[in-house]
């Protein structure tokens, strides 16, 4: 049902109010503000003042539900800010505290930081967790770092991108096993670099380990700007006019030899861009066989003649494959020619050409290291005799018939040799002529605010090379200019002072991707504002330049070195040629953490879950323990006593990364004691761990004298709860981090019951953890409920206890009045029966149950015990008499334990059965390399 809302922002002008039906008005109040008003109220079916009758504003929960049940008509009125004078103390702290409610109600919830990625089961990559908890290792595992600093990436001398990390494995120290990328060592990809640091360590000083070159200067702080993304720099050009017909007359007109009205095509002051202007002598075809030895020098033999053969300045080489070496090397490109030498020979001529640095235009010429002759084709081009007029110029006027340029000869010599040819034109000159008006095209302004800025980084990627075609095929070098400008910018945003230019010009050949970076020092600190365009040099039409700009960041050498008790990665990698996006990262380490060998030695590498649990409780961020409130002895104690009764240090290992900035030390302590079979507990103040295994000895007895009357519950069970057929147990296979399954009783269970594991990393864990769970599945019968007296509170869970069923009336159990030698006098009677054994259970003081054979005293009051007790007895010790036939009593194990009301604890216990534990000793008795079946999918 929708609810009619009135919106009111002045209450006296009913003009200003919106109407709307709506079905939820909280998420409606949330649509119409951005902000949320300190003085917004809202009222039902009339406006009554702020605190009237009808004043609905949610103030809490319960509130909030009665709003949300409401119907008919809601007015939401926002008062005037200067009210808040008006308003009473007390009335005003009830306004604020309504809006702080409000204001969670409408606003959206503070974003939740992911969790590590070494907790992710599949796609794991280095990200920023930011509000994040900084990862807490404990044990082995393969750690995918955070992002602690935005990386910023530019391209090396070598056009390659170069991308600069800064990451966080976790607080503490670690033993470093490996270091990949993805699934690849690092040490496989060329170039790359990565070293791990040492907690309080110089990040410029030595690394405790490193791949490749060392990090000797500080990283940058960088601020990327949003607003670039890739965009292209167009060509700065606009074609007019291309025709055959056009020609040129000295000293500066631009003609047509059919009419054209030049008028509407430029105007003054216009740049115009001339290409394809090119006559005079053709270029000279020398295909054949030809020799290349060292010196830069190819040699053709030909029946050709030419007659100023030094006047050809260029020569190009297609299909030029050289067999060097054994091995094919190609030597093909457009080269500059500095000098030729005609010979006579038998047949012909032999022209012998020096190029000029031919290894800048193909790297391969340096595998040239004798005489190699091989059938190549071959042009010699760029003419001294010819002329060339394409260059970008000014236009001076226009008229229907010519255009006029700005003293031309200025810019290109070329136009005197025009100035040497009949009519002073190139009108008997035929070529496809191509009239581009130039523009300055900008990608900007953009702004980034930085105040301590001292440098801009721009990147530029050639993601197609560099180079132009002819139209027959033929391959030269190519301009191209990058310009940036950039202003800086005050404390207000606005631009102040001269605008700097930064260019980077090239001629070259480059068939393959790349990129050029632009560092620019700043004439002082502070934010900034920047554009960039490119130049334009005609020939685009046929040229591979295309340009983009990737990035473009803010700088500052980071005066931050060191990161206090954090290991600290700076890593540099090599991206994809011509990328303009940065590629996933996946830099990981395979680790161990260090702890103080046995609480206060050296720093040693460990995956004993003692370590963990020690170091967490008394980390000052975590359990905030002192290390005299834990009992640490008692810790290794336990956690030997459960490697030699499993028969291996890996039924102890703990292997996890803590990234929950909300879990509290008590769960994570819980989550580590679970993995190795025990339960944490407190005792005199100081943390203790119990070891769940096999035991014959009970450590409290519960009678009708410490169970709340009418408390008790029994539950027998008949078959497996639930049905299930089996056990899953997932844990995590630590030779890829992935998770796997280890099945009981064997792969083909239909309704099996799911662990999932935390911190277990190895078969053998799993194999104990999941034959527990199914002979707990298997031989469970009985599940007791009831009160406890204050007893209780000595109890931990998976404690073994006595437990009288005073559901029965025929229970014998009561409490000690006084005892004299052997003979105990007890508070109920007890009867013997003739033929059968009897013992007395005795809760003794130290917190165990003694069992000691019994027979009749001289009345029912009187029990004559066989033996003295283990420990003194004392009025009030409970006591239990059983038969040999008695199912009254029976042992139990401790399952849940939660306080209640009146001093007194509601337990739960399920029936005690050696059987539990029956595989414990399965690895002591059959070795760990045994076959144990098809649970694995193999040997374990």
């Amino acid at each position: 049902m929708n609810k009619h809302v009135i919106i009111v922002p002045d209450v006296y002008n009913d003009s200003t109010w919106s109407h709307a039906d709506v079905p939820d008005v909280l998420e409606y109040i949330k649509q119409e503000f951005v902000f949320v008003p300190e003085t917004l109220c809202i009222f039902h079916e009339k406006i009554t003042g702020q605190g009237g009758s009808t004043d609905v504003t949610p103030v809490d929960p319960a509130s909030e539900q009665h709003f949300r049940e409401l119907t008919g008509t809601f007015y939401v009125v926002v008062y005037p800010g200067f009210m808040l004078d008006q308003i009473g103390g007390i009335q005003w702290e009830a306004i604020k505290f309504s809006y702080n409610f409000v204001k969670k109600l409408l606003l959206p919830a503070d974003p939740v930081a992911p969790g590590s990625p070494n907790n992710e089961l599949s796609a794991r990559q280095n990200s920023a967790r930011v509000n994040g908890r900084i990862p807490y290792i404990v044990g082995e595992l393969r750690s995918t770092p955070d992002l602690i600093a935005l990386p910023y990436s530019f391209y090396n001398s070598d056009g390659k991108e170069e991308e600069h990390c800064l990451m966080c494995i976790g607080t503490g120290y670690y033993q470093i096993l490996d270091c990949r990328d993805g699934d690849t060592p690092v040490t496989d990809i060329a170039d790359a670099a990565v070293s791990v640091y040492d907690p309080e360590t110089d990040i410029t000083s030595a690394a405790i380990y490193q791949v490749g070159e060392a990090f000797t200067d500080a990283p940058l702080y960088t601020i990327k700007s949003s607003s670039i993304n890739g965009q292209t720099l167009d060509t700065p050009a606009e074609r007019k006019l291309e025709s055959t017909n056009l020609y040129f007359e000295y000293p500066n007109l631009i003609k047509s030899r059919v009419p054209v009205d030049f008028t509407g095509l430029l105007a003054v002051n216009d740049s115009v861009s001339i290409y394809g202007a090119e006559f005079g002598v053709s270029d000279a075809g020398l295909s054949g066989a030809a020799t290349v030895d060292t010196g830069s020098l190819i040699s053709f033999e030909t029946t050709l003649d030419l007659s100023s053969p030094n006047d050809y300045k260029g020569l190009l080489l297609t299909a030029a494959t050289f067999v060097i070496s054994g091995s094919g090397v190609n030597l093909s490109g457009q080269y500059e020619v500095a000098s030729i030498v005609k010979t006579t020979v038998l047949g012909g001529f032999k022209y012998s050409i020096t190029l000029s640095n031919p290894a800048f235009v193909n790297p391969n010429w340096s595998a040239v290291t004798g005489p190699v002759t091989a059938t190549i084709g071959a042009t010699l081009n760029n003419n001294d005799g010819a002329i060339d007029l394409d260059e970008v110029y000014t236009v001076q006027s226009v008229s229907s018939s010519a255009i006029t340029l700005v003293n031309p000869v200025a810019i290109n010599s070329d136009w005197d040799k025009v100035n040497e040819l009949p009519g002073h034109s190139t009108v008997a000159l035929t070529a496809d002529i191509s009239l581009d008006k130039m523009d300055s095209r900008w990608v900007g302004w953009h702004s980034i605010i930085m105040p301590e800025a001292t440098g801009i980084m721009a990147n530029f990627s050639y993601p197609q090379g560099l180079y132009w075609t002819s139209k027959k095929g033929r391959v030269d070098p190519h301009r191209s200019e990058i310009v940036i400008e950039y202003q800086m910018l005050d404390t207000d945003g606005d631009p102040i002072g001269g605008i700097f230019t930064k260019n980077d010009f090239r001629y070259q050949l480059i068939k393959d991707g790349f990129g050029v970076t632009l560092k620019i020092d700043l004439p002082y600190p502070g934010s900034f504002r920047f554009r960039a365009r490119r130049s334009f040099f005609g020939g685009e039409d046929q040229a591979n330049s295309t340009v983009k700009i990737k990035d473009v960041f803010a700088t500052a050498v980071s005066s931050k070195r060191n990161y206090g008790n954090v290991t600290i990665v700076r890593s540099k990698t090599i991206a994809t040629d011509g990328a303009l996006s940065v590629k996933e990262r996946k830099l990981n380490f395979k680790v161990v953490r260090k702890f103080p060998l046995n609480v206060t030695g050296p720093l040693t590498a460990t995956r004993s879950a003692a370590d963990a649990l020690v170091q967490m409780a008394i980390d000052p961020h975590i359990g905030r323990r002192t290390l005299a409130e834990v009992d640490y002895a008692q810790i290794y104690d336990t956690v030997d006593q459960i490697n030699s009764y499993f028969g291996s240090s890996q039924a102890s290992q703990f292997c996890y990364t803590f990234d929950d900035v909300n879990q509290s030390f008590q769960e994570a302590a819980g989550m580590i004691a679970s993995a190795i079979f025990c339960e944490p507990y407190r005792r005199y103040n100081k943390l203790l761990l119990q070891f769940e295994r096999e035991t014959d000895n009970s450590v409290l007895l519960f009678n009708h004298r410490n169970k709340v009357p009418e408390t008790e519950t029994r539950e027998l069970i008949f078959g497996i709860q639930k049905n299930y057929d089996g056990v899953i147990v997932e844990y995590t296979d630590p030779a890829d981090d992935s998770r796997v399954k280890f099945f009981l009783p064997d792969e083909n269970i239909k309704n099996p019951q799911t662990i999932n594991t935390v911190g277990v990393r190895n078969k053998r864990q799993a194999y104990l953890i999941a034959y527990r769970a199914w002979n707990k599945m298997q031989f469970q019968r009985e599940t007791v409920h009831f009160e406890a007296m204050r007893e209780a509170d000595l109890l931990v869970r998976t404690d073994r206890v006595l437990c009288a069923d005073n559901t029965l009336t025929t229970t014998q159990d009561g409490q000690i009045e006084s005892f004299s030698g052997l003979i105990v006098i007890t508070s109920q009677p007890v009867k013997f029966v003739a033929g059968l054994n009897y013992v007395m259970h005795l809760q003794l003081d130290d917190g165990s149950v003694d069992a000691i054979g019994c027979s009749a005293g001289i009345d029912e009051y009187h029990v004559q015990l066989s033996r003295a007790a283990l420990r003194p007895l004392f009025a009030g010790t409970a006591y239990m008499v059983t038969s040999d036939d008695d199912e009254t009593a029976k042992a139990f194990i401790v399952m849940e334990k939660e306080p209640s009301a009146s001093n007194t604890s509601s337990l739960t216990l399920i029936n005690y059965d050696s059987r539990y534990y029956q595989n414990d000793h399965d690895f002591n008795n059959y070795g760990w390399g045994f076959n144990w079946g098809n649970s694995w999918g193999g040997v374990i």
